[in-house]
């Protein structure tokens, strides 16, 4: 059974719900500039909402879960906070 939001140190992700650059900064535990280096590298998807930046939970942690998959000895996984 999947879990319709993913919990976290710093929060929790609802997983059909939308996240500014500060909330995905707080939930995930990085800083400002992390944030737009992720995003500059696609690394984390985000959409365009009346000219600012949104993150829609459920496409976030895909790509994060992705990104964990292809990291050869990550130390963390996604897969902790599930």
């Amino acid at each position: 059974m999947q879990s319709k939001e993913i919990v976290q140190e710093g929060g929790k992700i609802g997983m059909d719900q939308l996240y500014t650059v500060d909330e995905m900064m707080h939930l995930l535990k990085v800083s400002r500039p992390k944030i737009y280096t992720l995003m500059k590298r696609n690394e984390i998807p985000f959409i365009m909402v009346g000219g600012q930046r949104r993150f829609v939970g459920k496409e976030v942690m895909k790509a994060l879960r992705d990104r964990t998959k292809n990291s050869a000895g990550a130390v963390q996984t996604v897969q902790n906070y599930v």
